[in-house]
This record gives C-alpha cells, structure tokens and sequence, in this order.
C-alpha cells in the first residue's frame, strides 16, 4: 500500500512540474514578455495570441491527468488492501463480511467484463474460477479476485467513493476521512470548513465533485471555465492530502486484522521513554528495525508504527533475538505510553 501511495504522489509532483513549466511558456508568450522580438509582425502576434490557447491545453490536460491519477490510486490501493487481508486471515470466513457476501458477484462480474481495456492481460478466467473454488480454504491459498472489486459504474465523487470502499470491507471512508487528523487541518486551514464531522460528504469532499465533473466537461467538449495555474495547483495539493488520507484510513483498517490474526503480545514495558522508547525484557521473540510494532492503549484505540533503532546493552544493534531473555530498547516512530499493551506484527 505504501508503494501505491508513492506511486500516486509521484504523478501529481509530475503534475505539479507541468503547471510550474507551463506558466514560464506563458510568460514568454504574454504581450509585455521581454523576450519577444521587438519588432512588430506576424510572429509577435502569433506568439502573444497563443498565450490563451496554452492556458486551455494546460487547463485541459491538468485536470484529466489529475482525475485519471486519482481513480487508478484508488483502485490499486483497494486491490493492495484486498490482497493484504488474503494473506493474512485465517479462512475466508475472517475477511470482512462485505467481501464474503459479495464475492461471487464481482467474480461473475469480472469475467463478464473481462474484454474490457482496464482487465485485458490482466482477467485470467481460470485464476477467477480457481480462487472461487478455493474460498473456503485456508491461509497460504490465494481466495480473493481483488481485481473483481475495482469495477465502478460512474466517476468518484463522495457518495461513489464512499460505496466503492464499503464493496471492499471498508464502510463509511468519508466518515472516517473527517476524523483524520491532517486532512481535517487542511480542510480547517485551506479549505475554510468548520465543524467538519457534522458536513454533508458532498461538501467535505466538493473538490473531488467538481474535479470529476470538470474531468467530464473536458471529456464531451463542454465548455467550461478554466482554472489559473494556482488553481489547479491548489487542487492538485488537495487531491495529495485526500490521497494520504485514504492511505491512513486503509492501513488502519488493515491493521485491525494484523491485530487479530498476525501479531504476537509483547511483555509489558519496564519502562517508557520520552513517549517514543520502549524498554522490554524479550521473550522467545526475534525484533529488528523496521520490525512492525502495535499498540493497544486502555480506551481500545489501535496505534502503530515502526522500530527505529534497536539498543542493547547501550549498543546499537540491528536485530535483537530471544532466547536468552534480553533487555531491549526500541525507539519507535510514534508516540506511545507504558500503560499501552504492545504487539509484535509477524
């Protein structure tokens, strides 16, 4: 999942460049450009009334690039999600209930559509029918068509996006994505919203609905009113903040089946430092950096994060391994409390 976030981020700084070269072409196409040649004619002219046509092309192939990065970011995200919980739940009967009522519909649906250019190469009938007969089997055996849950009838705005991710075991997205604390700053701080959990989805997420439908003027050569170059950059910032956040809420959402299914307890912290080290005796249990930690904390909120750095002794070591008993500190990269109850992910 982090690969696709980077993936997705990737396009939009791409995007970002093309506003940023594209407004130094303007200006060397504008009338008061130092750059022209001096003299009056034919070339000057043509030059200075380019100006608007390079305005509408950016504008144009902005928006779309912009709209087409963002459905495909939300379809590998929730294909990656899919995949992820396959491997880790025991049986098919511990995937969410979404996916267990609607599998065979989807699967169906899939190998109907499988001509379609978003499958072709990539809808093998018989890996469906395969993963269908072998719903019932256990972990290790792949049961899951993820590919069957990127289907969506119409462009993602805040009511598609919200019913897509339910299909996918993960209801109520928008909901959650009003909770999340750094897409609610921006929303506060860029956006002017205020009492954000009480707004109707379509106003938490307006910029999504009117990038789609601007993706969809733009598509059937309706006229439309085109945004400056800081506009769409503004939006562009946006569609990564938005990005992220449904990242965090997917992982977490992941989480909670790592949690259940794939994590042993650690003991019970001797002591913690600085809100970031955690000092453990390590029982029959193997720690590295990069090992993936969970926490518990005594209202039921799930955290996590990664180890950083592995003392032993006061020596930094890369991993850390019991038997023998070990006394270990693990600085971590989120923020935590001896009264949490840590796990660590197989």
């Amino acid at each position: 999942m982090n690969g696709t976030l980077r993936a997705y981020q990737a396009k939009l700084d791409e995007i970002r460049r093309y506003i940023d070269v594209s407004v130094q072409i303007d200006r060397l196409l504008s009338p008061d450009s130092t750059h022209l040649p001096s003299e009056s004619g034919s070339s000057t002219d043509i030059l200075s009334s380019s100006s608007s046509i390079q305005k509408r092309f950016v504008y144009a192939a902005s928006i779309v690039h912009l709209y087409s990065s963002f459905e495909a970011y939300v379809e590998e995200i929730v294909m990656a999600y899919l995949t992820c919980l396959d491997k880790i739940c025991p049986t098919f009967s511990d995937l969410p209930q979404a996916i267990q009522d609607g599998h065979i519909d989807v699967s169906a649906n899939l190998l109907l559509s499988r001509q379609f250019e978003k499958y072709r190469d990539r809808c093998d009938v018989e890996e469906v029918v395969m993963r269908l007969s072998q719903s019932n089997r256990p972990v290790g055996t792949r049961r899951v068509n993820e590919l069957a849950y990127i289907e969506h009838k119409s462009n993602f705005r805040a009511d598609s996006l919200n019913d897509f991710f339910r299909r996918a075991g993960i209801p109520k997205l928008v909901h959650k994505l009003k909770k999340h604390s750094d897409f609610r700053t921006h929303l506060l701080d860029e956006e002017s919203l205020v009492n954000i959990e009480q707004l109707e989805n379509s106003i938490v997420l307006q910029r999504l609905n009117d990038l789609a439908q601007r993706r969809n003027e733009i598509a059937h050569g309706v006229p439309t009113e085109i945004l400056s170059a800081p506009s769409i950059r503004s939006l562009t910032d946006f569609m990564g903040k938005l990005g992220q956040a449904i990242h965090d809420v997917v992982e977490s959402e992941f989480m909670q089946y790592v949690h259940k299914h794939g994590c042993s307890p650690l003991p019970q912290p001797i002591a913690v430092y600085r809100h970031r080290i955690l000092c453990l005796s390590l029982h029959n249990q193997t720690v590295e950096e990069g090992s993936l930690i969970l926490a518990m904390t005594p209202a039921g909120e799930l955290r996590f994060g990664r180890v950083q750095i592995i003392e032993v002794d006061h020596k930094r070591v890369g991993t850390a391994t019991a038997p023998p008993i070990v006394d270990v500190g693990l600085e971590l990269n989120f923020n935590i409390k001896d009264s949490y109850q840590f796990f660590l992910a197989h």
